[in-house]
């Protein structure tokens, strides 16, 4: 079996490399709390000697730019995505009656 091994800028991720990081606050409260968050792992990374992927947004349900940090040592690099996150359906169902004998019929309908 071919190994798979996934890059985020210059940190790279598969079962026989060396420990990577990935990780920051779900949502960005503020630009101060991002960059107190990223020095801190930054450093943490940097004394255990792996590499790390800042991730944090910006509004979970909405379409939102995930921006990742990778890092090793003092070398980083930077990328922006978009992901679209589309909203849950409200779907209702109707069935019609609701009580049937074996072998009867019922109408189920949906809508949403």
């Amino acid at each position: 079996m071919r190994e798979t091994i996934v890059r985020v800028g210059k940190v790279s991720f598969g079962n026989r490399l060396p420990a990577a990081f990935i990780g920051g606050p779900c949502v960005i409260e503020s630009e101060k709390l991002l960059r107190t968050v990223a020095r801190a792992l930054k450093k943490a990374c940097g004394e255990l000697k792996v590499g790390f992927v800042l991730k944090a947004s910006f509004d979970k349900d909405v379409t939102t730019n995930y921006t990742v940090v990778g890092a090793t040592g003092n070398c980083t690099d930077t990328k922006t995505v978009t992901l679209i996150v589309n909203p849950i359906p409200i779907v209702n169902a109707i069935v019609s009656p609701t009580v049937i004998c074996n072998g009867s019929t019922a109408t189920l309908t949906a809508v949403g």
